[in-house]
């Protein structure tokens, strides 16, 4: 059987599921040209629909384990990147910054650099969104830690960013653009609070020095401040890093006694899992590499439940 052809066939029977599951009442027969726009369609719905499955009493209510949704830890992941369109409109937006250009999101015809839309423009651009990560007014960290300077590829994206509860299980997923930047991973947490269910006070990321700095100077809506007063900390593998004395102050997770005993590498262990699809994703198209993520890490996450759960009755015996 041709490669192609199962692919067309596991996307469009998940696509039917999805849609039944959003409670799409008329579920007609697609062709295969059809179903790249309907998935791109029904996109962001599934993204809420995941987050507040993974967010609500589904997860809690079955998840066993002790460290239950106690935190949340967000990270990015480049290894699985995907062709992108070199055109350079295109942007991402929230009400707290504003717009953000990253450039165009599709992926480009064979033998060019740019999509089906923009394939006679000659508007390159090095896909890295002009939106500042700082402000001028504050001093650079002595710790080279940030993600901004670890561009990807200018003709592909720059992977996905996870967010994962401290229990391991996924509840939020993002596409990243030109590299890690603050405020595309700003942009993702203002999107988990209007999303999630339960957003706990604890929070985890490997650059959080940074992003806790730039969080700070952006409060003039409710999510921003919501954001901005969190306990932010640096998860404990990737502390070492961070040399600055403003670090060891501020985002140390070994000062805070909540973060004792909680898994802050919950994203590297869940892109231990990821990671085994990079070559399957690399020729994937925006709607199909997002929706593929989701169901991947839906299964990973039902994984973990189950797990969970028989861990229990095996210590209960």
């Amino acid at each position: 059987m041709d490669r192609r052809r199962l692919s067309e066939a596991w996307f469009k029977w998940h696509l039917i599921e999805m849609k039944i599951g959003l409670g799409e009442r008329n579920i007609d027969t697609l062709v295969c040209s059809e179903v790249d726009a309907e998935i791109q369609r029904l996109l962001p719905r599934i993204h809420e629909h995941f987050t507040e499955k993974w967010s609500g009493s589904h997860h809690c209510d079955n998840c066993k384990s002790k460290d239950c949704s106690q935190a949340l830890i967000i990270d990015g992941h480049m290894k699985g990147t995907r062709l992108v369109c070199d055109f350079m409109e295109g942007d991402i937006c929230c009400e707290e910054i504003g717009s953000i250009t990253v450039g165009c999101n599709q992926t480009p015809v064979k033998g060019s650099y740019f999509c089906v839309n923009h394939q006679h423009s000659l508007m390159k651009v090095n896909k890295i969104e002009t939106q500042p990560d700082t402000d001028e007014n504050q001093h650079s960290l002595q710790c080279k830690t940030e993600k901004r300077k670890q561009a990807a590829n200018k003709h592909r994206s720059a992977g996905i960013c996870c967010a994962v509860y401290s229990c391991g299980v996924v509840v939020g997923i993002t596409e990243l653009f030109g590299c890690e930047s603050l405020s595309q991973v700003y942009v993702f947490l203002t999107w988990l609070w209007h999303a999630v269910q339960h957003f706990p006070r604890l929070f985890a990321y490997d650059d959080a020095c940074h992003l806790k700095r730039y969080v700070n100077s952006r409060q003039k809506t409710a999510a921003g401040k919501f954001i901005a007063n969190l306990t932010m900390v640096v998860d404990k593998m990737h502390f070492k890093n961070h040399v600055d004395k403003w670090c060891k102050q501020n985002v140390n997770p070994h000062k805070v006694k909540e973060f004792c005993d909680l898994n802050t590498e919950a994203c590297e262990q869940t892109f231990k899992f990821v990671s085994q699809f990079k070559h399957a994703t690399k020729h994937m198209t925006y709607a199909s590499y997002n929706l593929f993520h989701l169901i991947m890490c839906n299964m990973y996450n039902e994984d973990k439940i189950i797990k969970s759960t028989k861990r229990i009755k095996l210590q209960s015996h």
